[in-house]
């Protein structure tokens, strides 16, 4: 199935001996290079378990074992794949999105992005509003 192939897929190129010159960076660019959005959606999800348990471990004084971290991840694409699969039998019914402001001297950013695969094209928009409804230029 193809979670367990991007389990071992993953797995592979991480202990391959080239893989192992290349700092960070070069070794998601890597990984992600090929263009498989399976592959890619993979790495992304495992980044930002690292990044979540990286931030349990400032705030909360609370850290998982680098394989917790990998379990979640894979549980994570094996739940959304298995979503994914259902969804084409759900009816989605539009609801309506309402911004809501912050409390009192709070700020919120809302933060979007697009992904445009055939223009091969990334988009992020961000808008910060204080308590009273107004946006806040920078």
């Amino acid at each position: 199935n193809s979670e367990s192939w991007y389990a071992t897929v993953l797995a592979a190129v991480m202990q391959n001996s080239d893989q192992q010159q290349l700092g960070a960076a070069d070794r998601i660019f890597s990984l992600c290079r090929p263009a498989d959005r399976g592959m890619v959606g993979c790495v992304s999800l495992l980044l930002w378990c690292i990044w979540q348990n990286r931030n349990d471990e400032v705030w909360n004084n609370s850290q998982k074992a680098p394989d917790q971290v990998g379990r979640n991840a894979f549980d994570m694409l094996k739940e959304w794949l298995e979503v994914q699969q259902n969804a084409s039998r759900l009816i989605a019914v539009p609801e309506e999105a309402r911004w809501v402001k912050p409390h009192l001297g709070w700020i919120k950013c809302n933060v979007d992005c697009g992904f445009f695969a055939n223009e091969g094209v990334t988009a992020m928009a961000v808008c910060f509003g204080d308590h009273s409804g107004l946006f806040l230029w920078l």
